[in-house]
C-alpha cells in the first residue's frame, strides 16, 4: 500500500504505506486512512516527531509548515 501525504502549500510526498503509518505514529496521530491532521495540529506534530528523534527512536527529520491529508 502506498499513502500520500498532500496540502495545499507543498508539492505530494508518498511512502509506502508501513514507513508512512510510522511516521503518523511517531506524531501521536490515528493510522486510520483516509486522516488528516490540521494547521493547528501540524505543531504538535512536529513536537512529537522531534521528540521521538532528539529521544533516539527515529531515523528521520521532519519539517512541515502546511496542514496535511493522508
Amino acid at each position: 500500500m502506498l499513502i500520500t501525504f498532500s496540502c495545499k502549500s507543498h508539492n505530494n510526498v508518498t511512502m509506502f504505506g508501513d514507513i508512512a503509518q510510522s511516521l503518523i505514529t511517531m506524531m501521536e496521530f490515528s493510522t486510520d486512512i483516509p486522516g488528516a491532521i490540521s494547521a493547528v495540529d501540524v505543531e504538535k506534530a512536529l513536537i512529537n516527531l522531534e521528540k521521538k528523534y532528539c529521544s533516539g527512536k527515529a531515523t528521520t527529520n521532519f519539517k512541515s509548515g502546511c496542514a496535511a491529508s493522508y
